[in-house]
């Protein structure tokens, strides 16, 4: 017998990976509103629960490809929110 994957068969992933972007965007969108500034990318590590800065910078890049936050990598505390409308509910 012969087994094959299905698209459906990472489901659950790709469900994590849009909550935990959808966390990253809150977050930075409150940040920037009570601080007048970005956070920077360990103020993110530690405020939602991450534990490696390279993931971080893969969510950032994520946002950044859905046209939700410009970004610069080599340079911190650059992030800056494109579409505020994206935003539902504070999660970190």
């Amino acid at each position: 017998m012969e087994w094959r994957m299905k698209a459906n068969d990472f489901r659950p992933q790709q469900q994590r990976i849009e909550k935990t972007e959808e966390q990253i965007f809150n977050y930075i969108k409150e940040y920037i509103e009570k601080n007048n500034y970005s956070p920077s990318v360990r103020d993110i590590q530690r405020n939602c629960d991450l534990h490696s800065l390279s993931t971080i910078h893969k969510y950032l890049e994520k946002l950044k490809g859905r046209g939700l936050i410009d970004w610069a990598p080599a340079t911190p505390r650059t992030i800056k929110i494109v579409n505020r409308g994206y935003v539902k509910k504070p999660t970190c």
